[in-house]
């Protein structure tokens, strides 16, 4: 204790003179603040200065005051001498002011591969400028990161600043050890075999460098931080692969005569380590058979510390969806002596089963607690399923609601203190700021040629704040979650205005209810003519399980056609008494849903099936009945690469006095474009009108299959191949000749998770005639 209280009087003794200097001024009356430029200095002083200062002549100073006047100054000039003199009890204040130098020259040392200009442009200065030292350090270090960033990674830079004789002005050298470019131009493998490189390269973030994309993406280049994570990965990959010794070189050459290099990759595997028994202690729950089966280690297989990890959890995963939320589960790998086998086993403390207590929300100011309980797969009571933790966390977010959230599980002291084992689990959100977006769109296609949208939505929409608003504002429609939606699009050939509301969980059931308005007025289908309809659609949703959903819905529409100026000559009374049968469309109609998509917009695993029928004929002007059955298939082979499948029927079959020629034109199928077979003109595939224009007709019976397959470059661009087939039937129920075309493209990812601008060819294999054929396809849409 004596030594820690010697070392404060120590500290005290030290520095109290200064504390007391320092103290001394504050209070003190200024007699006289003077301003001056430090020797040698031409410039003259800035008359601006003085006024702009807090501390004055005549009042008292305050250290705070003068603190801040010198952080003012620091920012305007080189540096800033203070000065400080006390006679009479009053102070005479003397800052001296040295000016930033101007920069008399700028040169650049060394630079071979990149410009001057390209070096004057990334450093934003220019010559005659004034000299600010922070100012330049911070830009030279966009400098140093514009030379890693194509690819010098070997690249060494330095500056000096040297004044003139009166130092009123610099000149500024840059030198530049420009080392190795670091353009990639391709990988060598060494002692991997084919399958082992592909998988290799799909695994680096580091990719080879490519004149067409590169310079969008970036990818290419060597960045030394990537790159050292790159090879961490390639050597766990030979370890995951059995080669427990592997140890990995990696050798960097330049290419003469071209600013790339090679990056070669030598493997020396060392002997392959196999899997041995596999066992598992303490289980009582499941049998040790049943476990086995479900995890990947299998015995004379190669042994994976990351399969053994996995393994893990997915017993872990096992115990929890029965209520062993405290599992342990130990997994341990013993070499076998003078082998190269590893023996596994894992040990596992089941501990007791739990249920469900108490569900509390915590964060939420807007939003109905009812809507994020809503959302929750845990229920009170029943037996707590670890796994549910995590998908409830992922439904809430994927709400939009809220900008973070976090679910877990905690012991209830109250009712565990009555011996029993439940756990409560806590829903902590942090809401979003704002969750309504207004829209304005551009887009364009093959078909629809240029569009324009607005738009106005509310995710998290409180229809009975409508009456709150005269005293809670408009925050008082805010926190429901229903969703409504106002948007209005305007293209070459559609204006469309659709006013949208739902409202999920309806009345605490699984029911979704809503409706739809809309206007519309398009020529999609002909340039002969133009639809015009208004509609109205009531729908209801049931789900059935998350990825099961049972929908109905009522539709009243009143559609009419406008024929565009046909000549005499080209008169066709087929089309012209076709087009009067518009009029008024009431229909029911059911739907079943299927959706295990693992993303909304850009899945690579899941399905989404739809099986549905609607009838019309409840009152209105005709009687018909629709089925479709429609599948989107995804899967992934490997990490970015896609294959889609497709497969859609529908088919349209008019009662009564309803013939087909009395079906409204826009009621009919249409097929062809970049939504269906590619390579063919928009709509244009199917029945058709006995005229000279060939004028799309529509059709009953509509059959389409396609398979595509995505493969990504980088994370701007994905390249793709396809297979297209279908066509329309003016027949009922018929499946005939079908329409094929296949091709290439390429997506461009502009937006992160928004839609692609998708460019691409088909090549026709079977059309009818040339007038249907456009085998360069392109669609795009964004929104700002």
């Amino acid at each position: 204790m004596k030594y820690l209280i010697s070392f404060f009087a120590l500290i005290a003794t030290t520095f109290a003179p200064t504390l007391h200097a320092a103290a001394s001024y504050e209070g003190t009356p200024i007699k006289k603040i003077d301003i001056s430029v430090g020797k040698g200095k031409l410039a003259k002083v800035d008359s601006t200065i003085m006024p702009r200062l807090k501390i004055k002549e005549g009042l008292p100073f305050f250290q705070a005051d003068f603190d801040e006047d010198l952080k003012m100054l620091a920012k305007e000039f080189d540096s800033v001498e203070p000065k400080i003199d006390t006679q009479d009890n009053e102070l005479f204040i003397t800052l001296t002011i040295i000016p930033r130098p101007k920069i008399h020259k700028l040169n650049f040392v060394g630079n071979k591969a990149v410009t001057t200009k390209n070096l004057l442009r990334e450093l934003d200065l220019k010559e005659g400028g004034f000299y600010d030292r922070g100012g330049f350090s911070k830009a030279f270090h966009k400098l140093k990161s514009y030379y890693v960033k194509h690819g010098y990674f070997e690249s060494e830079l330095s500056y000096t600043a040297k004044p003139n004789d009166d130092e009123t002005e610099v000149t500024i050298e840059v030198t530049i050890k420009e080392g190795r470019a670091g353009k990639i131009e391709k990988f060598v493998f060494r002692n991997f075999t084919k399958q082992e490189e592909s998988e290799i390269l799909e695994r680096m973030n580091t990719k080879e460098y490519s004149f067409l994309t590169s310079w969008a993406t970036g990818d290419g280049v060597q960045k030394p931080e990537m790159f050292r994570a790159d090879e961490l990965a390639i050597l766990n990959y030979l370890h995951n692969e059995g080669y427990a010794d592997a140890k990995l070189e990696t050798k960097i050459e330049e290419i003469p005569g071209k600013e790339r290099v090679t990056v070669e990759f030598i493997a020396t595997k060392g002997t392959i380590y196999t899997i041995g028994a596999v066992g598992i202690e303490g289980e009582k729950l499941f049998a040790e058979a049943d476990l086995l089966k479900k995890i990947p280690l299998k015995m004379g297989e190669p042994f994976s510390q990351e399969k053994m990890n996995e393994s893990a959890r997915i017993i872990s995963d096992m115990y929890g969806r029965k209520g062993y939320v405290d599992v342990g589960i130990t997994p341990e790998a013993r070499l076998d002596s003078g082998t190269r086998i590893y023996n596994i086993g894992f040990t596992i403390e089941e501990g007791s089963v739990w249920r469900v207590g108490i569900i509390k929300v915590l964060g939420n100011s807007r939003t109905d607690a009812s809507c994020i309980l809503h959302e929750s797969l845990l229920v009170p009571g029943e037996i707590f399923d670890a796994t549910l933790l995590t998908k409830t966390e992922e439904r809430l977010k994927n709400t939009g609601y809220f900008t973070s959230v976090n679910v877990y599980a905690t012991k209830s002291k109250e009712i565990q203190a009555k011996g029993e084992n439940f756990r409560d689990v806590i829903i902590e959100v942090a809401e979003n700021p704002t969750t309504a977006h207004f829209r304005a769109g551009v887009g364009f296609s093959t078909s629809q040629k240029a569009m324009g949208s607005i738009g106005l939505t509310e995710n998290n929409f409180k229809s009975a704040g409508l009456l709150t608003v005269p005293t809670k504002g408009m925050k008082g429609l805010r926190g429901g979650g229903e969703f409504a939606s106002f948007d209005a699009t305007i293209g070459s050939k559609m204006l469309s205005y659709t006013l949208t509301w739902s409202k999920p969980y309806f009345m605490d059931t699984p029911w979704t209810v809503g409706f739809d308005l809309n206007k519309m007025k398009n020529n999609f289908a002909s340039n002969d003519y133009t639809i015009n309809s208004y509609s109205g659609t009531l729908f209801a949703d049931y789900s059935l399980n998350p990825f099961l959903k049972l929908g109905t819905h009522y539709r009243l529409n009143h559609s009419h056609i406008s024929l565009h100026h046909i000549k005499r000559k080209h008169r066709n009374d087929e089309l012209i008494r076709e087009s009067q049968n518009g009029g008024l469309i009431s229909a029911i109609g059911a739907e079943l849903v299927y959706d295990s998509r693992n993303h909304l917009f850009i899945p690579t695993n899941g399905l989404r099936s739809t099986l549905g029928a609607e009838f019309a004929g409840l009152g209105g002007d005709h009687t018909f009945a629709k089925a479709f059955y429609l599948n989107h298939y995804f899967i992934s082979p490997y990490k970015g690469g896609v294959l889609a499948l497709r497969g859609d029927l529908q088919y349209i079959k008019p009662f009564g006095s309803t013939k087909r020629e009395d079906v409204p034109l826009a009621e009919r199928l249409y097929t062809g474009g970049e939504a269906s077979i590619r390579g063919f003109v928009f709509n244009r595939v199917g029945p058709k009108f006995s005229d000279k224009n060939r004028t799309v007709r529509g059709g009953f019976s509509e059959v389409l299959v396609s398979a595509e397959f995505t493969h990504t470059l980088s994370k701007r661009f994905d390249a793709f191949v396809f297979f297209d087939a279908g066509n329309v039937y003016w027949d009922q129920f018929c499946i005939g000749k079908l329409r094929a075309a296949y091709g290439f493209g390429l997506k461009i990812k502009l937006q992160e998770n928004g839609p692609p601008l998708m460019l691409g060819l088909g090549y026709p294999i079977n059309s009818e005639h040339k007038e249907d054929v456009k085998r360069f396809f392109l669609s795009f849409s964004t929104s700002f």
